[in-house]
């Protein structure tokens, strides 16, 4: 029996690395895609060290032509895709006044759009398969607000509705969508955003990251290695009656 196969957008690096490496150590064979091929080749070969096929796709997600033939490539090397992770994303922060709607388009593309396109070319798969799992990124910021976050809170209110849609039309097909949705997780973007939110109020880093912190119920960041596991969970088959959520994994900072 071929073993399942599960692409993760934006895995290069940070949390979609981690995920992939934790869905080749549950047996799947792993297609990564990002648009930096230097890093997107260093994680391939860490990832075949599970001794788990890997390869590398380099693409722009919110690109039809170029997720197309992502998915030609991948097809062509596995003759199958059993998981996508709709993992890819960018997080602008700043004032509202120095926001442009080119800024705010763009995040829109990728968190938002790129969901679409990625499931358009999966979809026709999983259906001839007899099924699959759509899982995608979603946030705290999909379920508040954030006044130096507006382009990002948007886009991420808009995964949990897309999340749900898409699981009403695609549950007669056995293709089952949810969403991971992670508080202050400790990777790069996530200091980038600190970094970025500390000058925009004029306090340190330092200052900036405890009062985040402090704000955290458990009191502490969330670890990449946490949401990877509710991933694995969610495309596992013990989580074939769970579908059209959206779960927190985020200590406790939303309690919804």
């Amino acid at each position: 029996m071929a073993k399942k196969v599960a692409l993760i957008t934006g895995a290069a690096a940070g949390m979609g690395k981690v995920i992939a490496m934790r869905l080749a150590k549950d047996g799947f064979d792993v297609a990564i895609n990002d648009i930096n091929e230097a890093l997107l080749q260093e994680t391939c070969k860490e990832i075949e060290e599970f001794g788990t096929r890997c390869i590398a796709l380099k693409a722009d997600v919110s690109d039809t032509q170029q997720v197309q033939e992502m998915y030609e490539k991948l097809i062509s090397a596995y003759g199958r895709i059993d998981v996508l992770i709709n993992n890819a994303g960018i997080c602008p922060v700043g004032d509202i006044l120095e926001h442009t709607p080119e800024e705010f388009s763009r995040c829109m593309r990728i968190n938002t759009d790129a969901l679409f396109i990625c499931s358009h070319y999966a979809i026709p798969h999983m259906i001839k398969q007899g099924g699959g799992r759509i899982i995608n990124a979603a946030s705290t910021g999909s379920f508040s607000q954030s006044g130096l976050q507006v382009a990002y809170c948007t886009s991420k209110w808009a995964v949990r509705g897309f999340t749900r849609s898409m699981a009403s039309a695609l549950a007669k097909y056995n293709i089952n969508v949810n969403a991971y949705a992670p508080g202050a997780t400790d990777t790069p973007m996530q200091n980038h955003i600190c970094e970025k939110a500390s000058k925009e109020l004029g306090v340190s880093l330092e200052e900036y990251k405890k009062s985040k912190v402090g704000k955290i119920p458990i009191g502490r960041w969330i670890k990449e290695e946490e949401i990877a596991g509710l991933v694995s969970y969610l495309a596992s088959d013990e989580a074939s009656a769970i579908t059209g959520q959206s779960i927190l994994i985020d200590g406790g900072t939303v309690m919804n």
